[in-house]
């Protein structure tokens, strides 16, 4: 007997592959999972995809419509509206075939559908299997388990004694967004921070000396990340909570951001108070992005503490 199919992808042409692309990445927000260079694959749930083919002469895109399915119908309307893309349908009942739904049109002339199913009979889109379900979470359980083994690689480099792994840094991270995250999403900043380098089980911990293109990096972090979380019945909300921190989409990802370099100028300072030198380069991350008040004043604080010998 054949397996089940893992997943499905959905082609279509265009004859403006990068205005597709901003309009599916930024009006959106889908998930590269993979560029072929003219092609671009985007992820829109759990083992669903839909990729765009760059071709000169790109049919027609008549009789085509591509249905996402969400909860929040009225809220995405409202980003995509507001991106600019032509309005066909504003959100309104169905009651012929017992949804709500709205349309647009992508770059292309595509039609979109954002739809909400009020039928019962209708599954709960993304819910996989029971057994699918439970691989998936030891699948990225055992992934979280990695980076307990998994040695900051800038501390390896500088030959630092004792080095702290990946999964310390994410715990002391996560730690810190409790103690100085204010009145933001407390859980919002605690699982961002719990997931910031998850992707690493997979892609390794890669510093600029490893000479790797910045883009290659992002894109391989990715389909990491993507490959970590399909299969979850929350897969979706956790890559988009870990694409948070990537692009800064909300205060809390964008704080995240901040405590990920307080956190690394904290252990630089602690390795510097334990004898080893040479350590304050790794103070200029934090120079440049931290911008928080309260998080600046630790930074700074920080920065004083240094032995006057480093």
């Amino acid at each position: 007997m054949a397996t089940e199919f893992s997943a499905q992808i959905t082609f279509c042409y265009t004859a403006d592959l990068q205005r597709t692309a901003a309009f599916y990445e930024g009006a959106l927000g889908l998930a590269l999972a993979l560029d072929q260079g003219t092609c671009r694959i985007y992820r829109t749930a759990p083992g669903a995809y839909i990729g765009f083919c760059s071709r000169a002469s790109a049919p027609r895109p008549d009789g085509i419509i591509l249905t996402l399915v969400t909860d929040d119908v009225d809220g995405w309307f409202l980003r995509v509206k507001s991106s600019g893309a032509n309005v066909i349908k504003e959100p309104a009942p169905n009651p012929q075939f017992q949804i709500y739904n709205c349309f647009v049109n992508d770059p292309n002339g595509y039609l979109i559908e954002i739809q909400k199913f009020t039928d019962p009979r209708w599954e709960s889109p993304g819910d996989p299997p029971q057994d699918s379900a439970i691989a998936a979470i030891l699948h990225a359980a055992r992934a979280a388990g990695q980076l307990k083994r998994l040695k900051r690689a800038g501390w390896v480099e500088r030959q630092v004694p004792q080095v702290e792994s990946v999964a310390e840094h994410s715990f002391r991270s996560a730690v810190l967004a409790v103690l100085a995250g204010g009145k933001l999403r407390r859980e919002r900043l605690v699982t961002i921070a719990l997931l910031h380098d998850l992707c690493e089980a997979i892609t390794g911990d890669a510093t600029p000396a490893d000479g790797l293109d910045p883009a290659v990096k992002s894109q391989r972090e990715e389909q990491a990340m993507a490959a970590l979380t399909t299969g979850l019945v929350n897969g979706q909300e956790l890559y988009e909570l870990w694409l948070d921190f990537e692009r800064g989409r909300t205060p809390e990802g964008r704080l995240i951001k901040q405590i990920d370099k307080l956190e690394m100028a904290l252990q630089a300072l602690e390795y510097a108070e334990s004898g080893h030198p040479g350590l304050q380069e790794f103070l200029a991350d934090g120079r440049r992005v931290i911008e928080d008040p309260l998080l600046r004043e630790l930074f700074q604080r920080i920065e004083r503490s240094f032995p006057a010998t480093d």
